[in-house]
């Protein structure tokens, strides 16, 4: 009986060896496609797509087949998909998507499949490469420097900078329709100074020119525009007089040697209308000079006085900004909140894309970023007068385009690509439109904008994979030697970059 039984054991050990040899040798039959080959990341994702065929053979031995891919690194095991076939179905295709660091770029794709047999016992195959690497080439693109916190000057490229003329009429300190019409372009801090013409009896003339002022001021003030008066001494108005007098009164009366002849002639002239530029409120920009630009409490202290007197957005911004600064220097809380309170009340008020720009800063500095990219997004549909940062933002437009594009073929790379070429002539400007070219197979055009920055060692870099991607090894390792040379991190980067498997033996690489 106990042999009787022992024979019977044997026998089934023999089957179920016999069973799984066969399902081995059929297993190794089956095909097992992977793209793109290598697989290559795009927006800090990986896509791809599994197709999986089965030897007819199979159909007869197994119940449902399901297949596991994982990518495994040296400090890094991850799984990919799963892939599931029932009775039957010998065939699928599959789409998958991944997040991906590039700092894991070696590695390899594998595939371990588990082939649930009829009888009811179940065969594993062992992992096998399906796919090496993957390509990581755009995480590349590069971030300029973050400009500086921006304060608004007072001499502004505006109407400001030379001063904007509000007429009356004779003897009159009325404001008309269309002067109040040129007020609506002032926002920022500014002076004020009547003048008068010259008939008249002198202390009438300056109450008058008083009067001007006041009613130019009492209508800024209406809009929160802060004002002061400056009041002038006949000297003093006989010094300006000059600069009042438009192109055309002056040729009338040249040539003239001194101011003083010009109030005789405009005294003696029986043409009235010579009078007019003179009958006007001049407003320019309110000067600052006095404290030093790097003074932070006397400029803060300024803001605020003026804030009490006449808040609006472009003082609130200042406040904010200078909290800001003090915040990023010694990171206090307190200085934290202060400034987002006044840099988010000026956003209130109407501010322009400076100020959304400033707290997005202050937000980046907090890790906040999610909240600092939603107003950068809003900021560059904003009017700007920082030509520095309207840059800067196209590249940063540019490469929120890069991280939402999914392939080569995706069209956010060409918005991208016309972000990148609004956003000047800097280093990381051109390398990032060469990369963009790069990744969609325009080599040439990408060689050329890598050429014109040949100090910047990733454009040398870049160079090298456009060499092996065209299948020209020595021009590959010419690059590659250079872009050593001038930044020997690279070469650790290189010997794990899939872009140059074929020549991750040669010398250079060691």
């Amino acid at each position: 009986m106990q042999k009787y039984f022992r024979c019977i054991l044997l026998l089934i050990l023999f089957s179920a060896c016999k069973g799984g040899k066969e399902l081995s040798k059929i297993s190794q039959k089956q095909i097992v496609m992977l793209r793109p080959n290598p697989l290559e990341m795009h927006g800090g994702q990986v896509r791809g797509q599994l197709q999986i065929k089965l030897p007819a053979e199979m159909q007869k031995k197994m119940l449902s087949y399901e297949a596991q891919v994982i990518f495994n690194a040296q400090n890094f095991t991850g799984e990919i998909l799963q892939v599931s076939l029932e009775k039957n179905i010998l065939q699928k295709d599959t789409s998958f998507a991944f997040w991906y660091s590039p700092q894991i770029e070696y590695g390899e794709i594998l595939l371990k499949a588990k082939i649930r047999q009829k009888k009811g016992k179940t065969y594993e195959t062992p992992y096998f490469t399906i796919g090496r690497g993957i390509i990581t080439t755009a995480s590349l693109f590069q971030h300029s420097p973050e400009p500086p916190l921006h304060f608004y000057p007072f001499e502004t490229e505006n109407l400001l900078q030379q001063g904007i003329s509000i007429f009356f009429d004779a003897n009159s300190s009325h404001l008309s329709e269309i002067e109040k019409r040129k007020l609506q372009s002032v926002q920022e801090p500014v002076r004020v100074i009547g003048f008068f013409s010259p008939e008249g009896k002198e202390n009438q003339n300056f109450k008058l020119a008083q009067k001007r002022a006041e009613a130019v001021k009492a209508f800024l003030s209406a809009r929160k525009v802060p004002v002061y008066i400056q009041l002038l001494s006949f000297e003093e108005w006989k010094k300006c007089l000059q600069s009042l007098l438009d192109e055309n009164l002056q040729k009338q009366i040249e040539p003239l040697a001194s101011i003083q002849p010009i109030v005789e002639v405009l005294e003696k002239n029986e043409n009235q209308s010579i009078y007019a530029p003179m009958r006007v409120v001049k407003i320019v920009p309110e000067k600052e000079e006095k404290i030093a630009p790097n003074d932070t409490l006397s400029w803060l202290n300024k803001w605020q006085n003026q804030a009490e007197q006449s808040p609006n957005a472009l003082v609130h911004h200042q406040i904010g900004t200078w909290y800001a600064q003090m915040f990023f220097k010694n990171k206090s809380q307190e200085y934290f909140q202060k400034a987002g309170n006044h840099l988010q009340t000026a956003i209130n008020l109407g501010a322009k894309g400076e100020t959304y720009y400033n707290y997005a800063l202050l937000l980046r500095k907090q890790n906040k970023i999610q909240k600092s990219d939603s107003l950068l997004k809003i900021a560059s549909q904003k009017n700007f007068t920082d030509t520095t940062l309207v840059q800067w933002l196209n590249e940063w437009q540019g490469l929120q385009k890069v991280k939402e594009a999914i392939s080569v073929k995706d069209s956010r790379y060409q918005e991208a690509l016309r972000f990148f070429q609004k956003s000047g002539k800097n280093p990381q400007s051109i390398f990032n439109q060469g990369l963009i070219y790069l990744l969609t197979y325009q080599y040439d055009k990408a060689s050329q904008l890598f050429e014109q920055i040949q100090d910047f060692s990733l454009a040398l870099y870049a160079r090298a994979i456009v060499g092996m991607r065209k299948g020209n090894e020595q021009e590959c390792l010419e690059w590659l030697a250079k872009s050593f040379q001038k930044d020997k991190k690279l070469k650790n980067k290189a010997q794990k970059d899939m872009e140059f498997w074929q020549v991750r033996e040669n010398a250079i690489m060691k």
